[in-house]
C-alpha cells in the first residue's frame, strides 16, 4: 500500500470534482477489465490431472459396457413428450450459447479471452476426436440433433465444449452471468441423457474433457484474478460518499478479497473490496481449514458484508481501548453488489519494512507489550506476521488487518497470537533474540500456555510461507523457548483435524491391501496348502526368525552410513516401516524417499540425508552384483532355464532406466539451476561415504550390515527349501535369492508383487526343484519377507511419526 502519497488536489480537477462527473457505466457481463491481471495457479495442474483420470475411467466404463449406463438410459427411455421437447430446446440452446460467448468476447474486443476460448475449443475437439476413435472407433457427434448414432460415441462433444468455454471465461464474468452459465451446463447434461444423445459415462467423460481443456488454457495463459475495473471500484466508493484520487490495486492480492490504495482529502487510505464477482476463495479457505484443523477459526456461514462489518467493529473496539489500529473511514455494500471497507493507517509502516538496525530490543519488547494490551482489551488478532505489525513515526507499535480477529478470543486463539508474534520476531531478528525478548517482555503464564501450540500448523498461510522462505525451524524455536523458560516438555496441541500423513498412510494401506488381495486371488491356494501340509514346521519357524533378523543387519548398516549417531530401537522400527512403504510404492523409490526423511528427522544434515538413500541403495546393488559373480563361480554350472522364459520386459526396463539416468546426468550438468542444487549434496555425500569407508568401525557396519542382510535372506530361502524337502547348495541359494532380489528391485512394481514370485519359481526350477514345490517355496519366502512385515510396519510407522522420527 502506498503510505507516502500527498493529499490530492481539492480544486476543480481534483477529488472535489469527482461527484460532478456523469455516472460511471459498470459492465453487467464482465467483472474485470479488458487487460486484466492474470496468475497461474498450481490448483489448475491438480484439476487437469484429476480430469484426465476421470476421462480414462469414464472411457473404460463405456468400453466395458457399464451396467450403470444401461440403468440410467432405462430411466429416460420412457420420458414424456413434453420433457423431450424441453430437453431438445435446452440442448440446442447450449450449442447456441457456445457461439454466443465467442461472439460476445469478440464484440467487446477482449482478444486475450478470444485466444483462450478458441484454444479451449481446439483442445476439446482434438481430445474428443482422439477419444472417440480410441474408445468407440467412430467420429464424435458434434451435432447429434442431425447425425445421432444408435450408440452414442465417447465422449459427448456438446457438453465438453460448453464446459471448456465456461471454465475458460467464468472468472472474467459477473456473478449473474456465472449463474446462467451453470444452468446452461446443467441443461446440456440432462437434455443429452433425456434425448439419448449420451450415456452416463459419455456425459461424465465429456464434462471431464471440458474441465481438462479449460485447465490447460489456464495453465498456459494464466487465470483471471477477477479484479473489478477501477471505474467500478470508484463508483462503489462514490456510493459511500467517498471521493478519492490515485486509485490503484495493490501489487499483491490476498485470498478472499481485493485490496487497493487511494488518496482522499486527509491522505492515503486502504480500500478492501469483498467483490461480488471476485473468485470466492474466502469460503474455500474456511472450509479447507475447518476440514484439516480443529480450531475452525472462521464460521463457514459468514457473508461478505458480515466479514467487513466484523473487521470494522474490531477496529473501533481497538480504538476505544487505545490501541494503534487503522481508522475506519467507510464501510458498506454498494449498488454494484460489492462490499467495501476503507481504512486509514496514518503513515504507520509494517515492521517488515524497517532496516535491521532499527529493530532493537526495545522495539521487540514494545511489540510484546502491545500484544498484551490487545489481549487485555479482550481482542485477538488471528493473523500476526511482519506485514501486520506496524510502527508509528514516534516508534509506537500497532496492528493492521484484523479481518481474522476475534472478540473475547478463546485460550487457543490467544495462544496462536503469542505463537505468531514469537515467529514474527524470530523472522525479524533470529530465534535467539526472539525467545529472549518474549521471556523478557511477555507474561510468563502466556508463554507457558502457548508452548504446546508452537508448531507450524498454528501459523497462518502467509506466515507459514515466510517461515519456509527463511528456513526458520519452528520446532527448534519451541525447544529454545522451553529451555529458556525451564519448563517440562509438554505434549503438543492437536491442531490438525486431519493430517496429510494420515491421508497418505490410508491411501498406502489401501494400495498395499489391494496388492495383497490381487496376489492372493492370482495363485492356486489349494495347491499351495497341499504342499504346506508336507513342510517341516520346525524349519519354517527357523526360516521366519531368520527373515526377521534381516532388519537387525539393515539397522547396523544404517548406523554405519552416517557419522551422526542413530538410535537402534527407532531405526529397527524404521526397517518395518520401510517394508510397509515398499509394498505400496514401486521398486526402490519408496525406500529411498523414506530413508531421506528418517535421516533428516534424526538430525542428519539435509544435504547428506538426500544423498544417503540413493547411495545406500547403490551399495546394495553393488553387493548384489558381487554375490552373483561369486556364487556363479562357485556353482560352475549352466542354468537350465525354461524354454518359455521371456526377459524382454526386464531388458527393456533396464535400457529405459539406463537412458533415463544418462539424460538426468546430462540435464543436471547442463542446467546451472539443477547443477547448483544437486551437485553440492552429492559431493557432500561422497565425502561422508569416504569418511565411512575410511573409518574401520563405520565401514564394517555399512558393508557388513548390507552383506549380512543379503546372506540372511538367502539363509531364509535355504531354510524354507529344507522345510519342503528340496535342499540346494548354499551358493545356489545365494545366486537365486540375489538374482531375484535385483530383478524385482528394478521392476517398477509395488513390492515386486508377481515379479518376485515368478522369478523364484523360474530360478528354483532351473536348479531342479519341482515346479509345485518351487511355487510353495516362493510363496512362503515372500510371505515371511514381504507380506507379513508390512502389518507391523503400519504400526511402527505411526509410532515413528508420533515420536517425530518421520
Amino acid at each position: 500500500m502506498n503510505t507516502t502519497a500527498e493529499p490530492a488536489d481539492l480544486g476543480p480537477g481534483g477529488i472535489a470534482a469527482s461527484f460532478d462527473r456523469r455516472p460511471i457505466a459498470v459492465s453487467r457481463i464482465f467483472a474485470s477489465a479488458r487487460h486484466e491481471t492474470r496468475v497461474r495457479r498450481p490448483a489448475d495442474v491438480a484439476v487437469f490431472v484429476i480430469s484426465v483420470l476421470v476421462v480414462l475411467l469414464a472411457g473404460w466404463a463405456f468400453d466395458t459396457g457399464s451396467e450403470f449406463d444401461t440403468w440410467v438410459g432405462d430411466i429416460f427411455d420412457d420420458a414424456p413428450g413434453w420433457m423431450r421437447t424441453i430437453a431438445s430446446a435446452a440442448f440446442s440452446l447450449s450449442g447456441v450459447a457456445v457461439f454466443a460467448v465467442v461472439a460476445l468476447v469478440v464484440s467487446r474486443s477482449r482478444w486475450a479471452l478470444v485466444r483462450d476460448v478458441l484454444t479451449a475449443c481446439l483442445i476439446t475437439l482434438a481430445a474428443a476426436v482422439a477419444l472417440a476413435w480410441w474408445v468407440s472407433s467412430a467420429w464424435p457427434d458434434v451435432v447429434p440433433e442431425i447425425w445421432a448414432d444408435d450408440v452414442p460415441p465417447f465422449p459427448i462433444v456438446r457438453v465438453a465444449l460448453v464446459v471448456a468455454i465456461a471454465g475458460t471465461v467464468r472468472l472474467s464474468l459477473t456473478t449473474p452471468v456465472r449463474r446462467l452459465e451453470r444452468w446452461v451446463i446443467g441443461g446440456a447434461v440432462l437434455s443429452a441423457l433425456v434425448l439419448g444423445y449420451a450415456t452416463f459415462s459419455t456425459v461424465v467423460g465429456g464434462y471431464a474433457v471440458g474441465v481438462a481443456a479449460a485447465a490447460v488454457v489456464r495453465i498456459a495463459f494464466g487465470t483471471s484474478m477477477g479484479l473489478p475495473t477501477l471505474e467500478r471500484l470508484e463508483a462503489a466508493l462514490a456510493d459511500l460518499n467517498l471521493r478519492v484520487a490515485d486509485l490503484a490495486y495493490d501489487d499483491e492480492q490476498p485470498n478472499g478479497w481485493l485490496e487497493a490504495s487511494a488518496v482522499d482529502a486527509e491522505g492515503p487510505v486502504a480500500v478492501r473490496v469483498y467483490g461480488r464477482d471476485a473468485a470466492d476463495s474466502v469460503l474455500a479457505n474456511r472450509v479447507w481449514r475447518a476440514m484439516w484443523y480443529r480450531d475452525a477459526a472462521w464460521s463457514i456461514g459468514v457473508s461478505r458484508q458480515q466479514l467487513a462489518e466484523h473487521e470494522a467493529l474490531l477496529l473501533l473496539l481497538g480504538h476505544r481501548a487505545g490501541l494503534r489500529v487503522p481508522d475506519v473511514v467507510a464501510v458498506g455494500e454498494t449498488s454494484s453488489g460489492d462490499v467495501v471497507l476503507v481504512t486509514r493507517d496514518r503513515g504507520r509502516r509494517p515492521v517488515s519494512r524497517l532496516d535491521a538496525e532499527a529493530i532493537d530490543d526495545d522495539l521487540l519488547d514494545r511489540m510484546w507489550a502491545e500484544l498484551t494490551r490487545l489481549h487485555a482489551a479482550d481482542l485477538g488478532h488471528g493473523h500476526l506476521d511482519p506485514q501486520r505489525v506496524t510502527v508509528d513515526a514516534d516508534g509506537a507499535v500497532g496492528f493492521r488487518d484484523l479481518a481474522r480477529g476475534e472478540m473475547s478470543p478463546s485460550s487457543f486463539e490467544r495462544n496462536v497470537d503469542v505463537v505468531e508474534m514469537l515467529v514474527t520476531t524470530a523472522l525479524l531478528v533470529g530465534p535467539d533474540r526472539a525467545v529472549a525478548s518474549a521471556v523478557r517482555a511477555a507474561p510468563r503464564d502466556d508463554l507457558v500456555a502457548a508452548v504446546p501450540t508452537v508448531q507450524s500448523a498454528a501459523l497462518s498461510r502467509d506466515l507459514s510461507a515466510a517461515v519456509r522462505d527463511s528456513d526458520l525451524d519452528v520446532d527448534a524455536l519451541r525447544k529454545g523457548l522451553i529451555e529458556t523458560l525451564d519448563v517440562d516438555v509438554p505434549e503438543l496441541a492437536k491442531l490438525r483435524r486431519v493430517r496429510l500423513v494420515d491421508v497418505l498412510m490410508t491411501a498406502l494401506l489401501l494400495v498395499a491391501a489391494n496388492a495383497l488381495i490381487s496376489w492372493i486371488t492370482s495363485i492356486d491356494l489349494d495347491q499351495f496348502l497341499e504342499e504346506l501340509k508336507t513342510a517341516s514346521v520346525g524349519w519354517l519357524i527357523v526360516a521366519f526368525l531368520i527373515s526377521q533378523s534381516t532388519n537387525i543387519a539393515e539397522t547396523i548398516s544404517m548406523q554405519g552410513v552416517v557419522s551422526h549417531p542413530l538410535p537402534f530401537g527407532p531405526t529397527m522400527q524404521f526397517q518395518y516401516a520401510v517394508s510397509y512403504i515398499g509394498l505400496a510404492v514401486p521398486s526402490d523409490a519408496g525406500r529411498i524417499a523414506m530413508t531421506i526423511r528418517y535421516l533428516q528427522k534424526s538430525g542428519v544434515p539435509t544435504r547428506v540425508a538426500v544423498g544417503q538413500g540413493p547411495f545406500t541403495t547403490v551399495f546394495g546393488w553393488i553387493i548384489d552384483l558381487l554375490l552373483l559373480l561369486v556364487s556363479a563361480k562357485v556353482i560352475g554350472a549352466d542354468l537350465e532355464l525354461p524354454e518359455d522364459a521371456d526377459f524382454t520386459a526386464f531388458i527393456t526396463i533396464v535400457v529405459i532406466l539406463a537412458i533415463a539416468a544418462v539424460v538426468a546426468v546430462i540435464t543436471v550438468l547442463a542446467v546451472p539451476k539443477f547443477r547448483n542444487r544437486i551437485v553440492p549434496p552429492i559431493m557432500e555425500t561422497v565425502r561422508e561415504l569416504k569418511g565411512a569407508l575410511a573409518e574401520p568401525d563405520r565401514a564394517v557396519k555399512l558393508l557388513g550390515g548390507l552383506l549380512a542382510k543379503k546372506l540372511l535372506f538367502a539363509m531364509t530361502l535355504a531354510s524354507i527349501l529344507y522345510a519342503y524337502g528340496e535342499p540346494l547348495p548354499f551358493a545356489t541359494v545365494v545366486f537365486v535369492n540375489t538374482a531375484v532380489s535385483w530383478f524385482a528391485g528394478v521392476f517398477p512394481v509395488p513390492g515386486g508383487i508377481g515379479v518376485a514370485e515368478a522369478s523364484f519359481v523360474v530360478g528354483l526350477t532351473a536348479f531342479g526343484v519341482p515346479e509345485t514345490a518351487a511355487l510353495a517355496v516362493a510363496l512362503t519366502h515372500r510371505l515371511f519377507t514381504t507380506y507379513l512385515p508390512p502389518f507391523a510396519g503400519f504400526f511402527t510407522m505411526k509410532n515413528l511419526e508420533k515420536n517425530g522420527y518421520l
